[in-house]
């Protein structure tokens, strides 16, 4: 057990995620049932190598290893994530993943967090003619956000996100996404919408 918390702390010795880590102050015996439920997560990944790695069961997995990670270690982040990602293949870890897991599963746990990053990435459109701004992942239109624009103001009217992708702060972006078209256009701001409303009053708190 020493040993592999020298290792994580040559690793991760200088990162919040290590203070986080060890504020926690976990007995020897928690850090092993962790340890051992990882394992799990890593031999269940293991059963799934022959799907694509972006297919639902692989990626239900890899939701699961992130939010393991976050109850149990530190908060993980999909810039966290994807470092993990680069860690499992080297030498240190592939030999106890692919020991659990079989031949195999660190590469497929690391194209497989690869995948899952590349569906968390949000595109943000906004169309004048439409008076829509648009959000996008993985090439499907996830959220909305509508306005009507005047001579003098915009006013936001209404701000959706389907609800499987609830949670990300794709509604924030969407909505800032207008504060800025706004500003760029020298008009003034309101919002019906009450999300979009206490956003703006967010960001402009003496406003």
């Amino acid at each position: 057990m020493e040993n592999k918390e020298k290792q994580a702390e040559q690793i991760w010795g200088n990162t919040e995620q290590y203070k986080e880590f060890k504020d926690k102050n976990l007995t020897n015996q928690q850090l092993l049932n962790s340890g051992e439920q990882l394992m799990q997560i890593f031999k269940d990944i293991g059963k799934l190598k022959d799907l694509n790695p972006d297919a639902k069961e692989v990626q239900d997995k890899i939701q699961e290893l992130k939010t393991f990670i976050t109850n149990h270690y530190y908060t993980c982040t999909n810039e966290t994530l994807k470092a993990l990602g680069e860690m499992y293949i080297t030498d240190a870890f592939k030999a106890n993943i692919d020991r659990v897991g079989g031949e195999g599963t660190a590469q497929c746990t690391h194209k497989a967090i690869n995948a899952y990053l590349k569906q968390q990435e949000v595109e943000i459109t906004l169309d004048e003619e439409t008076n829509t701004v648009l959000a996008y992942i993985d090439n499907k239109q996830v959220g909305e956000c509508v306005y009507v624009t005047t001579k003098e103001e915009i006013n936001i009217v209404h701000t959706e996100v389907d609800e499987d992708y609830q949670g990300k702060g794709i509604a924030g972006k969407l909505v800032d996404r207008v504060i800025t078209y706004a500003e760029e256009h020298n008009k003034r701001l309101v919002a019906d919408c009450s999300y979009a409303k206490n956003r703006i009053e967010k960001r402009n708190p003496n406003k």
